[in-house]
């Protein structure tokens, strides 16, 4: 079976603020990617680099077969190739954690800064069509994506991870919600529980923290992992 080349994260300890920055490089037959994104603790730099086929993206890519239904968006993330890309990121940060004894919250939210850091691009600008779901591995290959495809990466990133989420559906927009124990913040409850939104779509935005010009909002689950 084709896989992606093992993801790797490595840390670095700044001493000024910088910006994101993502770069990739093409061969005749894979893309290099790399992305520098910030901690929001101890100044620290992460840089991710990973290499994709162009086949593997290709084969997603030119699929038509789109399920336009969040309540069917599982399929995404589920799927063997897309879960193993998700997969591979997680489990490096979860290394990384241990690393820095990171709690968490924190560790959330260092991935949630990755996916905030991805560009906006709306599917009319990227695919010509008013909505088109992708899969994780096409938004970190094409390195832009609108609210559902980045959505969609988080949820898959933080599932693997271990942390039990939700989508959150608002009005016209969609979210991950992520089940934790927070003095304050905006959350849904949801099977007894509460899910605070972590809001992807573009940088800046805390767990607990989206715009208030969303007004109903609907919990959504997120299928089992499939077997190994």
């Amino acid at each position: 079976m084709k896989k992606l080349i093992t993801a790797l994260i490595t840390c670095l300890l700044l001493s000024t603020n910088v910006f994101a920055n993502s770069t990739y490089v093409d061969t005749d037959t894979d893309r290099l990617i790399q992305t520098q994104w910030y901690s929001d603790y101890d100044m620290v730099e992460y840089t991710y680099t990973a290499r994709f086929e162009h086949e593997l993206y290709k084969q997603f890519k030119d699929n038509n077969d789109r399920s336009f239904t969040p309540i069917t968006w599982n399929e995404y993330i589920n799927e063997p190739y897309n879960r193993y890309a998700v997969k591979e990121f997680a489990e490096t940060m979860r290394v990384v954690q241990d690393k820095r004894n990171l709690n968490d919250f924190q560790i959330a939210t260092d991935i949630l800064r990755f996916v905030q850091n991805i560009p906006y691009k709306s599917d009319i600008e990227s695919k010509g069509n008013v909505e088109w779901p992708k899969y994780p591995i096409e938004t970190i290959y094409e390195n832009e994506g609108d609210c559902e495809d980045k959505t969609i990466l988080l949820a898959g990133i933080l599932r693997e991870y271990g942390f039990d989420v939700i989508f959150i559906l608002f009005n016209n927009h969609i979210a991950v919600g992520i089940n934790a124990d927070l003095p304050s913040g905006v959350y849904i409850e949801h099977n007894d529980k509460k899910y605070f939104v972590m809001e992807s779509s573009s940088p800046g935005w805390n767990i607990g923290e989206c715009s208030n010009i969303y007004t109903s909002a609907t919990p959504i689950e997120i299928g089992g992992i499939v077997n190994d």
